[in-house]
């Protein structure tokens, strides 16, 4: 499985959706942060499950395994496998099992590493923004902030000694969540907006087109919101610019899920369609002035979602 990069998700109901979020770097990104936050006990307990993950000789190669590195080889797989659940998506050995969760008892399943299913709605919850008189949609049960949460909730079961199920269970429910809190800290992986022009909902901003200032092509909103941190899967390079990201406490860091998804969505509504962006599928021609808080915006997300991400791993880590 290739070990590199990085954050996917969002498309409503209607099927569209890109590869990756936070595109190039992001999630390497919160892992980053993640992992400066973390005390040497939570370390140590992240690191005993990473150890159990099928990449994680690939993600340390060339990393000596001894005490003088024990950081560097954590906080590098942490990085890289904050990754993995997009890289699934290119692995012939799993199967894209579709966009839409109902109806499908599967789509819930905690199973670990035996799952080999894409699980392309685990990345998002669409959270209707109905405006002009749009009637929204609710997002499927099956989602992004339901998916944390159950993780959250597995991982605080203490494993017995000698219990290499659970262990490993828990791995994946951690490789997973490394990765979901970064998605749902990404404004549109929070959204479907409803509008007279789009009435089925836009897909978290797939079906808006902008053309960004300096660029010769027209993109999706989203996808221009993905890649607003660059496009870098080199961990070196990826950890120089996540030390220059805003400052944010752990202490300061809401633990609540829930009010993580309110806050995407919010940013959402006010930040993201806001002018020059439309009601309709564009393409709307972005300002300067738009592209630099997108920009702010995306570095405040990303830091909140590494003291978030430490947060609650040290509070669940049995």
């Amino acid at each position: 499985m290739r070990a590199y990069f990085l954050l996917a998700v969002l498309a409503a109901s209607a099927g569209l959706q890109p590869l990756r979020s936070w595109d190039g770097q992001g999630h390497m990104m919160v892992a980053w942060v993640a992992f400066q936050h973390l005390d040497a006990a939570t370390r140590a307990k992240v690191d005993r499950l990473l150890r159990l993950h099928p990449d994680y000789n690939t993600w340390v190669a060339g990393i000596p395994d001894d005490e003088a590195h024990r950081d560097q080889r954590l906080q590098r797989a942490m990085m890289l496998a904050a990754t993995w659940p997009d890289e699934i998506k290119q692995d012939p050995h799993y199967t894209n099992d579709g966009e839409n969760p109902n109806g499908r008892p599967a789509a819930a399943q905690n199973i670990g590493y035996a799952d080999h299913l894409q699980h392309r709605y685990w990345h998002y919850i669409d959270v209707p923004l109905a405006v002009g008189g749009a009637q929204g949609r609710q997002p499927a049960s099956v989602n992004a902030q339901e998916r944390i949460e159950l993780f959250l909730a597995a991982l605080r079961t203490p494993p017995s000694p000698g219990d290499n199920t659970l262990a490993a269970l828990q791995s994946y429910d951690l490789v997973w969540l490394l990765h979901l809190v970064g998605d749902i800290h990404q404004p549109l992986h929070c959204t479907s907006r409803f509008t007279p022009a789009l009435p089925a909902g836009d897909a978290g901003g797939n079906k808006v087109k902008v053309k960004p200032t300096r660029a010769t092509h027209d993109t999706e909103l989203h996808s221009y919101w993905d890649r607003r941190l660059g496009a870098s899967n080199d961990p070196d390079t990826v950890a120089k610019a996540a030390g220059r990201l805003p400052s944010v406490s752990r202490a300061s860091a809401s633990n609540r899920v829930s009010a993580w998804v309110r806050a995407s969505w919010s940013l959402a509504r006010n930040t993201v369609y806001c002018a020059p962006i439309g009601d309709a599928a564009g393409p709307y021609p972005l300002t300067a002035a738009y592209e630099q808080k997108a920009l702010t915006t995306a570095r405040k997300q990303v830091a909140l979602a590494g003291a978030r991400l430490a947060k609650v791993l040290a509070a669940t880590l049995p």
